[in-house]
């Protein structure tokens, strides 16, 4: 299964990785490698995930260590990222890029 990000989740993606870096050095790359490992368990078993509130499409997973949160929704055989999302920040900002 491929992964797309939708290019503001790529967008929001990198800043989160950047900023982690800049306030202290590795823990943007631990930022990253949780994103990763996430993304990796999300592969194995997609629909294990619960939905995001009351959407019948979109699907979310807890970053660990971290507070954010990934949405993301499967067709066929991909995995597409809607957000990579702040827990405490603009809840649901994410929800026009459906």
């Amino acid at each position: 299964m491929r992964v797309e990000f939708h290019p503001e989740a790529d967008d929001e993606y990198v800043a989160a990785v950047m900023y982690y870096e800049d306030d202290y050095p590795g823990r943007g790359q631990r930022f990253q490698t949780a994103v990763e490992a996430e993304i990796a368990c999300i592969l194995s078993a997609p629909n294990s995930y619960p939905l995001w509130r009351r959407s019948s499409k979109v699907r979310y997973a807890i970053v660990s260590r971290f507070p954010y949160t990934i949405l993301f929704s499967v067709y066929g055989e991909a995995l597409t990222v809607y957000a990579v999302a702040h827990d405490k920040r603009r809840p649901g900002y994410w929800r026009t890029r459906l």
